[in-house]
């Protein structure tokens, strides 16, 4: 079978499934199946260097079409609650034929409650999708599906007087179709206290432990722990504060990689106008291995403001501008021989504009404009692009 046969196969599949369960399940269900296709130009798909010599450098740009089918929704059944969602996609590309994929992700959630005291969440997702062109340190970037699988669970405890205690664990295993050596599994346990006022101010620390263990590359396997503060403040009807600051630390097993410990945090200032505008502003510091999607890892520090507005009663009009300065930490010998794991820093500027218009109840169609400019302290990890897109969705 077909890459497209199979995307269309499941597709079918997918939305039947949702008819039959409409008609079986219990009245307060709601299904909520769509459809989609659009049509993408990117400038600079592999996201290739100026400076770098490639028999590809003459063909950068590329244009590839999307289709896609999903379903989100929700059950009540007594006091518990079940919440869904899915969607299959296939990129088609009109020149790099040959990166063609098929991907998707599905989340099944049980939001339970046992008592008025006891309550959590039960739940499992499973993601696939092509590995970022930006995070592979090579002459010429490959097709590298990276698959997830999580499972994960939690548990709150209300203590009276507004305080609660919450427990949590995660598993996820990560593997990618090319990459073997990033192939890992992530264990993840958390606990926090929090307390929530009358006015739902919430103010709480929580800390995690978790365990990264690669399953082709023993010495890449690393240990990391947070401790942190968190606020969640409503200043006014049209304000909200929420943040967090805290401390982590990584440490690595091999000595000769570069361990982390210093503060991280976040603070996001939201305000909603009139009707459906809005306006976001970020500032964050923290470290990452973007999805597993690296070796390493880097420390991130950024700032964002993304506003909204409603255009008309049909319309919408969002903005993002952005910046990132991201500092890989590879080996403490600059001189490390292994290609990913070298250290580099990255300064990243990013703008993005977004319209959606809601032709009628069922059917929206949207324009999105893409525009990223990476500099760096390694020349052939230069690069800019510019991407262009138009969607329409259908709502069954």
């Amino acid at each position: 079978m077909t890459t497209w046969a199979w995307a269309l196969t499941l597709a079918v599949s997918a939305l039947s499934g949702t008819a039959v369960a409409q008609r079986a399940g219990p009245a307060d269900a709601g299904l909520n199946p769509y459809l989609a296709a659009g049509g993408s130009y990117d400038s600079n798909l592999l996201r290739l260097s100026d400076d770098e010599e490639s028999e590809l450098a003459d063909k950068k740009s590329d244009r590839y079409a999307t289709v896609e089918a999903g379903v989100d929704g929700s059950f009540d059944i007594s006091r518990q609650r079940i919440l869904l969602d899915g969607r299959i996609f296939h990129n088609a590309y009109e020149h790099y034929d040959d990166l063609d994929h098929t991907g998707g992700r599905g989340r099944l959630v049980w939001k339970w409650l046992l008592d008025p005291h006891w309550s959590g969440d039960i739940g499992y997702l499973y993601d696939r999708r092509l590995r970022d062109f930006s995070n592979q340190v090579v002459a010429v970037p490959i097709r590298d599906l990276r698959t997830e699988n999580r499972g994960f669970l939690s548990i709150a405890r209300t203590l009276g007087r507004g305080f609660s205690l919450g427990l949590g664990a995660t598993l996820a295993d990560v593997e990618f179709e090319e990459s073997s050596s990033l192939d890992i599994e992530r264990q993840l346990l958390s606990a926090g206290l929090f307390y929530e006022t009358t006015i739902g101010t919430r103010i709480g620390f929580e800390t995690e432990f978790l365990d990264g263990s690669f399953k082709n590359e023993d010495s890449r396997d690393y240990d990391e722990f947070r401790g942190r503060l968190i606020l969640n403040w409503r200043l006014s009807a049209q304000n909200r504060l929420d943040a967090h600051i805290g401390y982590a630390e990584r440490d690595n097993n091999d000595p000769n990689k570069t361990d982390f410990d210093g503060i991280t945090g976040l603070i996001k200032l939201t305000r909603k106008g009139r009707d459906r505008d809005k306006l976001t502003a970020s500032a964050w510091r923290d470290i990452s291995t973007f999805g597993d999607e690296v070796a390493n890892y880097a420390v991130v520090e950024g700032i964002s403001v993304e506003p909204e507005w409603g255009v008309g009663r049909s319309s919408a009009l969002r903005i993002f501008a952005g910046y990132e300065n991201r500092d890989y930490k590879g080996f403490r010998n600059i001189g490390a021989p292994i290609p990913d794991l070298d250290p580099r820093e990255d300064d990243i500027y990013t703008g993005s504009l977004w319209f959606d218009w809601r032709v009628v109840e069922i059917v929206t169609l949207s324009f999105g404009y893409t525009g990223e400019i990476r500099d760096s302290t390694r020349d052939t990890a230069e690069y800019d692009f510019n991407h262009i897109e138009v969607k329409v969705r259908v709502d069954l």
